[in-house]
């Protein structure tokens, strides 16, 4: 995740997206107390070694399944981390989702790229992960104290977000609930 200010710890949209969309908005007032965090499955090719435009491309892909296979209007997730630990705005804040079915009103989606059924994360992206979490609580997008909330998986019959990916989530819950 790059340094420097709250701003630009993510990656607007308006710097990848070609897609020109209309996305909903969550209900005016509603707090959002869930964050369900998924994996892409599809790899980036090079890894935490890829470069923005490789970043970028991917996201583009990412859409473009979601939008011609899927029948979305963008993107599914709210935000997406690349293995590198850069953060992409897909719907973003106070955007009505597409990721977590039955959930998406009341719930924020982030995905890691990458099949962590097979792989294991990499530190940059959990760093970012939290940093994310931290900067929607701080920021008043997310209300309440059990952020992650979990997997995508522990509210559908999906393995998503992979095994190695759900183990981590369990200390990431307990990193991220205030000290009393």
């Amino acid at each position: 995740m790059p340094e420097g200010s709250r701003d630009e710890l993510v990656v607007p949209r308006s710097a990848w997206a070609e897609r020109d969309v209309r996305l909903l908005p969550l209900i005016p007032g509603r707090r959002i107390r869930h964050t369900w965090v998924h994996h892409t499955r599809r790899r980036l090719p090079g890894g935490a070694a890829s470069d923005e435009a490789a970043e970028r491309a991917f996201m583009r892909d990412l859409e473009d399944y979601h939008v011609d296979t899927r029948g979305f209007r963008a993107v599914g997730y709210s935000f997406v981390i690349m293995p590198g630990g850069r953060t992409y705005e897909g719907r973003g804040w106070g955007m009505l989702g597409a990721h977590t079915l039955r959930r998406n009103g009341n719930s924020y989606g982030i995905a890691l790229v990458g099949n962590f059924d097979e792989d294991q994360p990499t530190p940059e992206a959990l760093s970012a992960c939290l940093a994310l979490i931290r900067l929607g609580i701080e920021g008043g997008h997310l209300s309440g104290t059990d952020h992650p909330t979990g997997g995508h998986g522990d509210v559908a019959d999906t393995p998503c977000p992979g095994v190695n990916l759900t183990s981590w989530l369990r200390g990431a819950r307990a990193e991220l609930r205030p000290s009393r």
